[in-house]
């Protein structure tokens, strides 16, 4: 919200139902944004619509996801790109002009990211890397969370002695939202 300036009225793509992608699209929808959001999972794509999300896209039946995002909304305004080098170029190309893209994940690895370096330009599009802001804003967020009454979504609660769980449910897929550790 503060790095992408979004609006009221603008439109957010979220890429995923992770933790990121969820509070993204409570931000969005509490800000009076439009939320377009994708998943590999119709159960997930169902849950992402009960959160409020405006426009669902499979992106395992929509091969070209980015193309159904533009027949959906024009363009976004804003991207919450998670996937990183499979999913940057694609979310360059779903950005309106003077569009902002967050990167803040990097799910489909470390490699180097295909970005259609023209197509960038020719939008004069902000993308920024992201991991974790100020002080400030974190208070900003706090402040926000409890003015809206936003409660994150945790897809799974489990005992620090059973970590390795956690991990198997990310690599799976198989959560929507957080995961949340029990620290005892």
């Amino acid at each position: 919200m503060e790095e992408g300036k979004l609006q009221a009225g603008q439109t957010v793509l979220v890429q995923g139902s992770g933790g990121v992608s969820l509070f993204a699209l409570q931000f969005a929808k509490a800000l009076g944004a439009k939320v377009i959001a994708t998943s590999s999972s119709d159960e997930k794509l169902s849950k992402l619509e009960e959160l409020g999300a405006d426009h669902l896209v499979n992106y395992r039946e929509h091969s070209d996801w980015e193309q159904q995002v533009m027949r959906l909304t024009g363009a976004v305004d804003v991207v919450v790109d998670v996937g990183g080098p499979a999913t940057l170029g694609r979310s360059v190309s779903c950005t309106r002009n003077d569009g902002f893209i967050a990167v803040i994940g990097i799910l489909s690895g470390f490699d180097a990211s295909p970005v259609p370096v023209v197509e960038l330009m020719q939008k004069n599009l902000t993308v920024k890397g992201i991991t974790v802001g100020c002080g400030e804003s974190l208070q900003r967020m706090g402040r926000f969370i409890d003015e809206h009454q936003i409660e994150p979504c945790i897809s799974h609660r489990i005992a620090a002695a059973d970590l390795a769980q956690g991990f198997e449910l990310m690599q799976a897929g198989r959560h929507f939202g957080k995961i949340s550790v029990d620290i005892e």
